[in-house]
């Protein structure tokens, strides 16, 4: 992927999470704070599909924690 902001060419910041069926990557912008996320090939990955996968992470660790 590109080092710069689709939407301003600004700078942008790479962090990656591992979810229980894919990676995501979130790329956040330092000078217009947009933020995408994406999966593993690249694709887009809309906010609540996101949100889904690192409710379903977040269970798991818990319950982890609690046996």
């Amino acid at each position: 992927m590109d080092a710069s902001c689709n939407t301003c060419g600004g700078p942008v910041i790479e962090i990656s999470v591992a979810g229980v069926d894919a990676v995501l990557t979130m790329r956040s912008c330092s000078a217009c704070e947009s933020r995408t996320w994406r999966d593993a090939e690249g694709d887009p990955v809309a906010m609540d599909a996101v949100l889904a996968e690192m409710a379903v992470v977040g269970g798991r660790r818990r319950a982890r924690h609690r046996a």
